[in-house]
């Protein structure tokens, strides 16, 4: 490509050249009759060449051209599909360790002598949809029922909420043949923060243990109780009582009371 560019450069020059003689014999008005046909000669000569070499431009140019184009394309698309390929993994990924759980207790009902009633509890993917879910509780199920007749399945989504009442992800009774009844799945549209589940948990069992210590008490005196422990939360953890029962609020909400 170069070579043809610097042949363009020369003849432009040469016509240039020719030009400027023309002006030269013109303005001078000589009886140079011969040097004048010759320079036109030459200068027509030029001209042909000039659009001769800029109408045949070499074809191997073009086909190199059309070549780095389908290359530049092959390469967009190869990018492209790698790119692809590289989100479906990692989609892939993620759905798997989103199956992924942790039995926190597996115990048996003895007070049945019919049947083999276990119970299991296990910690899920916090922010797992509802549709993993319920793979992983079925997942959980199948590779858990063993030799029991009913399997009961409990799940968390945070260890803090374990045997504080009330599974925060969901229930369900899973059968040997892989039936599934008595199914809730409660995945999470908004997941509480670590400060805020640890306020609620602080505030939960200091009122908890307030009021058993207690023993009988009025309604008034509860709510007596209430304020003077929310009071007493929001010190500790420098916000507003106002805060602490918005916290409050929101992470019942997230454990499923």
């Amino acid at each position: 490509m170069t070579i043809f560019i610097i042949l363009f450069l020369v003849l432009f020059l040469i016509l240039i050249f020719q030009i400027i003689r023309l002006i030269y014999f013109a303005i001078k008005k000589k009886e140079l009759s011969k040097e004048v046909k010759k320079t036109c000669i030459v200068f027509l000569c030029n001209v042909f060449a000039f659009i001769l070499v800029g109408m045949t431009a070499p074809e191997n140019i073009k086909n190199k051209a059309k070549e780095s184009g389908i290359k530049n394309k092959a390469e967009k698309v190869k990018e492209v599909k790698k790119k692809v390929d590289k989100e479906k993994k990692q989609v892939k990924l993620a759905s798997q360790d989103d199956l992924k759980y942790e039995v926190l207790k597996n115990s048996r009902d003895t007070s049945n002598l019919t049947k083999k009633e276990n119970t299991i509890d296990i910690l899920v993917k916090d922010n797992i949809s509802e549709e993993n879910l319920k793979k992983v509780m079925r997942k959980a199920g199948k590779e858990q029922i063993k030799d029991a007749d009913i399997l009961f399945i409990r799940a968390y989504g945070d260890k803090k909420f374990f045997n504080l009442g009330g599974e925060t992800h969901g229930m369900i009774t899973y059968y040997p043949d892989g039936t599934v009844k008595d199914e809730t799945y409660t995945a999470k549209k908004e997941i509480p923060s670590d400060k805020e589940k640890d306020i609620y948990i602080d505030y939960s069992k200091t009122l908890h243990e307030t009021l058993k210590s207690k023993g009988n008490y009025t309604k008034q005196e509860e709510e007596n109780i209430e304020e003077k422990i929310n009071k007493k939360i929001a010190k500790k953890y420098g916000i507003s009582p106002e805060e602490v029962e918005k916290i409050f609020d929101k992470v019942v909400i997230y454990q499923g009371m």
